[in-house]
């Protein structure tokens, strides 16, 4: 009785190897078999076919080959483990399905609405319309007709920028007819640095860096409107900063480097007024938008 139930025994541990083996048949389990006694070195007249586990009773359990038990638990063994091995490698070349799904976006890196950004333009538009009616009617000599197209650039892009300031020129020359036409180029240049200054190389993260930007805005702004100043106006624009100019001819030998110089002096002081209060206009709609502070990289 004990011989039964130690073939029973070896029976069911068998058929639980082949079940982690994939259920090979029993042809390729005698394959199997056959690879192990080769790789063993023993000779090719022990590779026999090895009856069905199931059959036991009929025939193990009257006899019980011990050494084709063996080497049939080896060969099952070897082929679980060669089994569960490539389902590993597959399961590492397998992305999870979690990491292919992107992450929807949130809140922080969306961009503005075509609400919003056409809400906005329009605003700095008018921004910059009433900054030059309010210097003309002050006669004050900084010009501050740019705050709209520097929060523009900063929130929305420099291309952004370069619209509002082209299309404020336009429409200050149409209604006005005033001169500051001629220098759309000088708007749509300072809205590129602007825009590209804060948002690609993160001019706007810190006060110094921010310093530094509109030193830039106001350095090239001049570069281009002395020489306009020089060929359209002779040097010499209805603006007050003119009134620099004709003081300096007197002591610098070219009328063009008299506009220039004129022309930087306020420039400088002018550019760092649009800017501070642009960025502090930007700032405030940080606490609307939270993907400005994104864009800004802050």
């Amino acid at each position: 009785m004990s011989d039964v139930r130690t073939s029973d025994e070896v029976v069911l541990r068998l058929q639980a190897l082949r079940r982690s083996a994939g259920e090979p048949s029993y042809a390729e389990i005698a394959r199997l078999v056959a690879r192990v006694r080769t790789a063993r070195g023993v000779a090719p007249r022990s590779r026999c076919r090895p009856a069905p586990p199931s059959t036991t009773r009929s025939a193990w359990g009257r006899r019980l080959d011990r050494d084709l038990v063996a080497d049939m638990t080896e060969a099952l063994e070897l082929e679980a483990a060669r089994l569960g091995a490539r389902a590993v490698a597959v399961s590492e070349q397998v992305p999870d399905e979690s990491e292919q799904l992107p992450e929807p976006a949130s809140a922080e890196h969306q961009g503005p609405t075509r609400r919003q950004r056409s809400a906005l333009l329009v605003v700095c538009l008018l921004v910059n319309l009433a900054g030059m009616a309010f210097i003309d009617a002050l006669r004050i000599p900084v010009w501050l007709d740019m705050i709209g197209t520097a929060v523009a650039a900063i929130a929305l892009g420099p291309w952004w920028g370069v619209l509002v300031g082209v299309s404020s020129s336009g429409l200050d020359g149409l209604l006005t007819g005033a001169a500051g036409f001629w220098f759309t180029p000088v708007t749509a240049l300072g809205a590129l640095i602007w825009g590209y200054g804060a948002r690609t190389f993160g001019m706007a993260r810190t006060t110094g860096r921010f310093l530094l930007l509109n030193l830039a805005v106001a350095s090239a702004s001049t570069a281009l409107a002395a020489p306009i100043t020089w060929l359209v106006f002779s040097g010499y624009t209805p603006h007050d900063s003119s009134a620099l100019t004709a003081s300096l001819v007197e002591h610098l030998p070219w009328l063009l480097l008299a506009a220039f110089v004129s022309n930087l002096v306020f420039s400088v002081l002018d550019k760092m007024m649009t800017g501070f209060i642009s960025l502090a206009v930007v700032d405030a709609l940080t606490q609307r938008w939270p993907w400005l502070a994104a864009a800004l990289r802050r």
